[in-house]
């Protein structure tokens, strides 16, 4: 398993030894190196990763003052990677707190973002999120939070700390991302072929009862059933 530390100042993704590292490894080493949700940077997402908008989104609150480097301020920080990184064992439970001192495991340097702004939980296999009373709030796919209240958190979910959006991702879909963003979406099959080897039956039975696919035959014979059905990536991203 590759060294998270090559990719990590704290908790902040170095972005640039990253990709290279998605774009080289296998998705199984991948899959073993980062075992928890990201935080990307909304703008990161839509524009880089993406290349794409976010329609409808748009949880930032408008402030007066000086506009301009304000603004720029705002588009260098949702342009950041975070990764809640720990060591403790998946079944103890941890808490990564998010806020603008460093005395925090996400430190978001901005004038929106409280000492101690929220905290996410790392329950069993579960993620959730807790405001903590912070001046400007925190939201989750635009609703505000009630402050220490937990709320689970999904891929994909939009969250915003003041006025900073952020998506949270599971490590299969940034490396989906990553490689197509590299132009390397052709060695998606391959990768879906090798880490398969790895995978129980039951985990395929179980996206297969949820697409329509019939559970018989072999394992390879289910497979291509539900390559009818969805795409390799799709399946990656319902197992992981």
């Amino acid at each position: 398993m590759a060294d998270v530390q090559a990719f990590l100042r704290e908790s902040k993704v170095l972005y640039r030894p990253f990709m290279k590292f998605a774009t080289t490894c296998s998705l199984k080493e991948f899959l073993m190196t980062f075992q928890s949700p990201f935080l990307v940077g909304q703008d990161l997402y839509q524009g880089e990763l993406m290349e794409k908008t976010i329609r409808g989104y748009n949880p930032t609150v408008k402030f007066q003052g000086s506009e301009d480097a304000n603004a720029a301020q705002a588009n260098a920080l949702n342009k950041h990677i975070f990764y809640f990184h720990s060591t403790a064992e998946i079944g103890k439970e941890v808490r990564f707190t998010i806020g603008r001192t460093s005395n925090n495991d996400v430190v978001i340097v901005d004038y929106t973002i409280s000492k101690q702004h929220a905290v996410i939980i790392r329950r069993q296999n579960r993620f959730l999120i807790v405001d903590q009373g912070a001046t400007n709030g925190t939201t989750l796919n635009m609703q505000k939070l009630e402050p220490n209240t937990e709320h689970l958190l999904k891929g994909n979910d939009l969250v915003a700390f003041g006025r900073l959006g952020f998506v949270i991702m599971k490590p299969i879909k940034l490396f989906l991302i990553s490689r197509h963003h590299s132009n390397l979406g052709h060695t998606i099959q391959t990768e879906f072929s090798d880490i398969l080897k790895y995978i129980k039956r039951h985990r395929l039975d179980t996206i297969a009862a949820k697409a329509g696919v019939k559970q018989e035959g072999s394992k390879q014979d289910l497979v291509r059933r539900l390559l009818t059905k969805l795409k390799a990536e799709q399946i990656l991203e319902r197992l992981f």
